[in-house]
């Protein structure tokens, strides 16, 4: 990953690093209104009770952790510009 985010820094004549990234996509999914919890659950973050009394009896499933990256996702792609004929372009 090093490598690539070296490469990345160049071209856009930045410093950027991997925490930047992990701000950035938890500012995104916090600016589309995605619950705390399920932040916290996408970005591994604890949610134990010594700290929030709540967060020791909620379960985020899977489906709402999907439904929430695509959320993010289609943010980031519709910011950056991308079509769905790039993405098919893109993906296999």
């Amino acid at each position: 990953m090093r490598k690539e985010l070296d490469k990345i820094n160049e071209k856009a004549g930045v410093s950027i690093s991997p925490h930047d990234f992990r701000r950035t996509f938890i500012n995104i999914a916090e600016a589309l209104d995605i619950s705390g919890y399920t932040i916290k659950a996408l970005v591994n973050h604890s949610m134990e009770e010594k700290v929030d009394v709540t967060a020791g009896y909620i379960s985020i499933s899977v489906e709402r952790k999907r439904e929430a990256l695509k959320k993010i996702t289609n943010y980031i792609l519709k910011t950056a510009g991308v079509t769905e004929k790039d993405l098919d372009t893109l993906l296999p």
